[in-house]
């Protein structure tokens, strides 16, 4: 037995010596990881960092890209309506300027129908003193020639008388 104890013993010591390696390796391979695994934890959340700092601003280009574009399109919604009512506006000024000179051009037309008559009758009143100037002349000369007439025979009778 003393024999097999001691094979025991060998053994054990052996197994000891073994589990002792193993541990020693353990404990090696334990700080390996650990160093390995944070600088790998370290990379990674680096990484993580990186990237989503990245898909924020990302994030906060589309969004105040999305806004400028929705404020422009608000803009040019405003824009376009305001022109619109301007647009009506000028249009509805321009038909009342139309109907303004259509009422211009038939007062225009009468006007001128009663300006064509006024001439007309100035026409007709200036012909009719020309007239009676030329009447008037006619009758001072024939009253002329009558007194003359009257004095030639008022001398007459005068001298045959004397």
């Amino acid at each position: 037995m003393k024999g097999e104890t001691a094979d025991i013993n060998i053994a054990v010591s052996a197994l000891r010596s073994g589990i002792d390696d193993i541990l020693e390796r353990t404990k090696q391979l334990q700080r390996k990881f650990d160093e390995d695994e944070v600088s790998i934890f370290a990379a990674h959340d680096v990484s993580m960092k990186v990237y989503t700092m990245k898909s924020e601003a990302t994030l906060e280009r589309a969004q105040t890209k999305k806004r400028r574009r929705e404020e422009k399109l608000a803009y040019l919604k405003d824009e376009t309506k305001r022109q619109h009512e301007e647009t009506k506006k000028m249009r509805e000024e321009k038909q009342k300027l139309k109907n303004q000179v259509e009422e211009w051009l038939l007062v225009e037309e009468e006007e001128d129908e009663d300006l064509v008559s006024l001439n007309m009758q100035i026409k007709s009143v200036l012909e009719k003193k020309a007239s009676l100037r030329s009447s008037l002349t006619e009758v001072k000369e024939v009253l002329r020639n009558a007194v003359e007439n009257r004095d030639h025979w008022e001398r007459m009778c005068v001298e045959e008388s004397e």
